[in-house]
């Protein structure tokens, strides 16, 4: 198999399984949310996202966890204002 072939080809169940395992020791969980193209442009307006990389999936996913790392826990005390609303812990 080429260098090119094996990058393309998909995991399989035991390196998914592996994954899945070590994330899970270390506490993350992989999820996949809708952004909205409004959403991309205030990451670059917050400095998250470079101008020019707003195609980059990758840069993009970074960006959202440095945000998201960046912003206090106020989730942890039962609330969290976004966008003028409030969402309380149930």
């Amino acid at each position: 198999m080429t260098e090119s072939m094996s990058q393309s080809a998909k995991p399989t169940s035991t390196s998914r399984t592996r994954a899945f395992r070590e994330r899970r020791r270390r506490g993350v969980r992989l999820i996949q949310i809708p952004i909205k193209e409004a959403e991309i442009e205030a990451l670059e307006r917050l400095g998250y996202l470079e101008p020019g990389l707003r195609e980059d999936a990758a840069f993009i996913k970074k960006a959202v966890e440095t945000l998201v790392s960046d912003t206090p826990l106020d989730v942890a005390w039962g609330y969290v204002r976004a966008a003028g609303n409030v969402f309380t812990a149930r």
